[in-house]
């Protein structure tokens, strides 16, 4: 009974904190994805045909990085047990295969401390979290 409650105690929280980097994520990549500039697409005399939302790629990752930094220093997940293991897997993205960069990907992996279920059981200190958040710059 009490390893059940254990699981309950470290997973439960595990739950929320994964949840809480989901937010994280979805914030920076948003961040990231906000970094747009409007390029006019023209036919063979000049006549403005089109527009597309371009993404700088050196701006997204700038405002993604301090999004996400402002979020883990806010939400205190050093405090909270958790260590962010790798940030490394977010880019800018050509989302819909046109040629231009429209999105942005902000990707983390984290391992949550396990306070009571780990040690008892012998399964790990550790519950090992992966979250990932696309955004596209949207065409109005």
């Amino acid at each position: 009974m009490l390893m059940f409650s254990a699981l309950g105690l470290d997973y439960g929280r595990a739950y929320v904190l994964k949840h809480q980097l989901q937010a994280a994520c979805d914030a920076a990549s948003l961040a990231g994805s906000s970094a747009v500039s409007a390029k006019l697409i023209t036919d063979g005399t000049g006549s403005v045909t089109n527009k597309k939302l371009l993404l700088d790629p050196i701006i997204a990752e700038a405002r993604a990085t301090d999004v996400w930094n402002q979020n883990v220093s806010s939400m205190k997940f050093i405090d909270k047990g958790v260590t962010i293991v790798d940030t490394s897997n977010h880019s800018a993205l050509d989302e819909d295969s046109d040629g231009y960069l429209d999105a942005y990907k902000w990707g983390v992996t984290a391992k949550i401390q396990s306070y009571i279920a780990g040690p008892i059981s012998g399964m790990g200190n550790h519950i090992t979290v992966t979250r990932v958040a696309i955004s596209k710059a949207k065409d109005t």
